[in-house]
């Protein structure tokens, strides 16, 4: 009779626990000495209908405190930052208490020597920040992430689709919120969002960080009143029957994209991606594009350019790039772009 064998998946488990675990201890230090300069008082936050009013206790027993007016964006930033920081750094130790019973049970601690794992030290590669659990809006703003910060006024990102929302808040209420990086994130957005744009948070949740990446402004490519042009579900103008049936699939699912947002490249040029897509889930943008006439030998050439250009500029496909493609008797059905969403958000 021939023996089954079940073999256990591979895991990174303890080796994850050992890197949050480092980085947390890191956190600790960094929030520690950032309370310590903080001046002293808390901020007391007032919630009216239309806006919020801020004003600081210097004193424990103090009821309402000194307004600060809006316009001391320093004061705000600074008492702000000191209360998000103290919530943080309880959750901090927190977390660090757990990994570190966690780590000692497993033996990965060199006992009697340093609270640093053995064989382990302390990664700040560049792939090591890439894999944080949230980046900081510093980070974010750079992740979108080469646009050319002159070219970039319009806001795309203040109209969010119903859609868009409902996806977002089923998400939300999946999250457990007795996972320590769900509460960490729940810090930032237990603020009001008048409040959130004076703090720099050490993580946030997935609905702060959607919302964040459409927030950031951008100027699309322009689109001539003399060309034919098709309307999406989000009202937005785009070049092709193709390209609208992937705006309002992207939009349906709830997957968060921009149309035709600038690309700067390594030489000073800028190109225009089709579609810029976010996938949530990795905190990482892929770039969609989509060739429409490739029975067009003119155009099939300048599309194989297009790709080395790509992949010139460190963008390779199947990881930061997808690519659909159709010709006048073979057009994209909306089946391959169910199946590519499906693939890679």
């Amino acid at each position: 009779m021939k023996k089954t064998t079940t073999f256990l998946k591979p895991t990174n488990l303890y080796d994850e626990a050992i890197r949050r675990y480092q980085e947390l201890l890191q956190l600790k230090q960094v929030k520690e000495n950032a309370i310590a300069k903080a001046p002293p008082g808390k901020i007391r936050i007032s919630h009216n209908k239309k806006h919020e009013q801020f004003y600081l206790r210097e004193k424990k027993d103090e009821k309402s405190g000194e307004y600060i007016s809006k316009s001391d964006v320093l004061k705000l930033k600074s008492y702000l930052q000191k209360s998000y920081d103290e919530k943080a750094l309880k959750l901090i130790n927190q977390e660090i208490a757990v990994l570190e019973t966690f780590l000692k049970e497993s033996n990965c601690f060199d006992e009697g020597k340093t609270k640093i794992p053995k064989r382990h030290f302390v990664d700040n590669s560049p792939q090591t920040q890439s894999n944080h659990f949230a980046e900081s809006p510093t980070q974010l703003q750079a992740n979108h992430f080469t646009e050319n910060p002159t070219k970039t006024q319009a806001n795309h990102g203040a109209e969010n689709p119903q859609l868009q929302a409902n996806h977002i808040n089923e998400v939300k209420k999946s999250i457990n919120l007795s996972h320590p990086v769900a509460r960490i994130q729940q810090i930032y957005s237990s603020y009001p969002e008048e409040a959130k744009k004076y703090i720099n948070p050490i993580d946030m949740s997935d609905e702060d960080y959607v919302k964040q990446w459409l927030d950031i402004p951008y100027n699309g490519k322009e689109i001539s009143e003399y060309m034919t042009c098709y309307e999406t579900n989000r009202k937005e103008k785009v070049r092709s029957k193709s390209e609208l049936n992937i705006a309002n699939a992207l939009a349906v699912k709830g997957i968060p994209y921009k149309y035709e947002c600038p690309l700067l490249l390594k030489n000073g040029f800028t190109i225009y991606p089709d579609f810029t897509v976010l996938n949530v889930k990795e905190r990482r943008v892929k770039y969609w594009e989509h060739r429409g006439m490739m029975d067009d030998k003119d155009y099939a050439k300048n599309a194989v350019s297009r790709i080395k250009t790509y992949v010139n500029n460190g963008y390779y496909l199947g990881i930061d790039l997808i690519i659909t493609e159709e010709t006048s008797s073979s057009p994209l059905g909306t089946d391959e772009i169910d199946a590519v969403i499906k693939k890679y958000f």
